[in-house]
């Protein structure tokens, strides 16, 4: 049972590790905030201050695809506000079950 877990552990691992290095490669760069979608706002974690989505520039997006069974893109945006000058990530994740004809 611990060698099935292990073996699942370390390919999650591999496949997240493309996102994993470049979260932290962004962090090295200043993008240390961590914000989730509220509404047309967008909520900073830390802080809990909303700002619009019309006073944030996205930097950059970095797409996964996970083509195993289940389709999980996640998008990450490296994100920085006009209005209080903070860097962050976004991160979105969409699952699509595929179907077999």
């Amino acid at each position: 049972m611990n060698a099935i877990v292990d073996s699942l552990l370390t390919k999650i691992k591999k496949d997240l590790s493309p996102l994993t290095e470049k979260i932290e490669q962004l962090h090295m760069m200043g993008y240390i905030n961590n914000f989730e979608v509220v509404g047309d706002h967008l909520l900073c974690i830390e802080s809990r201050l909303a700002v619009s989505i019309f006073d944030v520039v996205v930097d950059e997006v970095c797409e996964y695809d996970d083509q195993d069974g289940v389709l999980s893109k996640v998008s990450l945006f490296a994100i920085h506000e006009l209005i209080y000058r903070r860097k962050g990530l976004l991160m979105t994740r969409e699952v699509i079950t595929r179907m077999s004809i």
